[in-house]
């Protein structure tokens, strides 16, 4: 089945209004009872979810015994991010009539609101079970999957779903669950694909950004990153992986500028999200310069030197030929004060690339800071 509406397990946009294949005990619901969920549709749709579940709770007093109904005030309070009481009231809808596929979909939603996703992974099971063929349960699986870090099961899910429906959810999936696997040749190819679906989307951008990163492609990944930031100024999240790209590729200053919208927006949660992602990638791929180099500069950020001096040293061991790398040890040591051990840094990475302007700038400014001449 290819339909928009997925169960907003999946961390991507919101589709349109939940499904209600009709039923036989739909012929049941008096009248006023199915005006008054006309009412409390609309006013969900205006996103006043809480009065929608209000208006739902007048329909169920007239007809308690409807499914439909419960269901409805079941997705009104999940958007309302109520997810207990949306447990209850799925969970009743669920009772009156079993087997329905779109039911414990909605479920499994407000199951994962609640962080229990052990739970909503198996309700998602037997939602697969009694649909087959619906691409969006397939959807909230591999979300599910990805969140309990089952990379692989995740890829397979997603898979599943985009060979029912090629869908922007699929494609982005697929490619972080690739991406956190250490396949990021591949994730970027899937994010690729998303982006021709969508150019506007804002998570295919964020994450090829991040695959790029990953594979060493500062210039690439800065790309993708800035046309995220241009989707949505407010990320903290996108702004901060475009400061570390600007900072890989010596833009200091542009970096900064970054950082500090970061800040703005909940930075200190942006870097340690980024570190978090960054050491699980070091960890599955411990030879990767690129990922230690990200490392240290997301480090330098929140003023951890000495740890980022420890990652900018294993992406230079790594990567002994890359005089990118050396000018950004060179930057560690000199923000510690260790202006000898900078400017063997920056000697090392003129005499990979004797034309690199960043070096030959960084050490007029090392070779300022320890009073000499340029």
């Amino acid at each position: 089945m290819c339909h928009e509406r997925a169960p907003r397990v999946t961390g991507e946009r919101d589709a349109p209004g939940p499904m209600w294949p009709p039923g036989p005990q739909d012929a049941d619901i008096p009248d006023a009872a199915e005006a008054r969920l006309r009412d409390a549709w609309s006013l969900h749709a205006r996103g006043r979810h809480l009065d929608a579940a209000e208006a739902l709770e007048g329909a169920l007093e007239i007809c308690p015994g409807s499914a439909k109904i419960h269901y409805f005030a079941g997705v009104s309070l999940s958007s309302a991010g109520h997810y207990a009481r949306a447990v209850a009231a799925l969970e009743r809808a669920e009772a009156i009539e079993p087997a329905r596929a779109n039911v414990l979909a909605e479920l499994a939603r407000a199951l994962h609101g609640m962080r229990r996703n052990d739970e909503a992974l198996e309700v998602l099971a037997r939602a697969a079970g009694i649909d087959p063929d619906d691409a969006a349960i397939r959807l909230a699986m591999g979300a599910t999957l990805r969140e309990l870090e089952r990379h692989g099961e995740a890829l397979e899910a997603f898979g599943a779903s985009e060979r029912i429906c090629a869908s922007y959810g699929a494609r982005v999936g697929a490619g972080v669950a690739l991406r956190m696997m250490g396949r990021h040749a591949e994730a970027a190819s899937f994010l690729r694909r998303a982006i021709e679906m969508d150019p506007s989307g804002f998570a295919a951008r964020l994450e090829a950004g991040k695959a790029l990163s990953s594979m060493g492609d500062a210039e690439g990944a800065l790309g993708e990153l800035e046309r995220a930031v241009s989707i949505d100024a407010g990320s903290a999240e996108a702004r901060f992986w475009a400061g570390l790209a600007l900072r890989a590729l010596g833009r200091d200053a542009e970096a900064r500028g970054h950082f500090e919208a970061a800040r703005e927006g909940g930075g200190q949660q942006a870097a340690e999200r980024a570190l978090d992602e960054l050491v699980q990638e070091s960890q599955r791929a411990p030879d990767n310069p690129a990922v230690h180099e990200r490392i240290a500069h997301a480090l330098m950020e929140i003023r951890a030197h000495g740890e980022a001096l420890d990652a900018m040293s294993r992406s230079a061991a790594l990567d002994p030929q890359s005089a990118r790398v050396h000018c950004s040890l060179a930057q560690v040591l000199r923000e510690m004060g260790r202006l000898g051990g900078a400017l063997e840094a920056l000697g090392r990475a003129l005499d990979i690339d004797p034309d690199s302007a960043r070096a030959r700038d960084m050490r007029d400014c090392v070779l300022r800071d320890l009073g000499g001449a340029g």
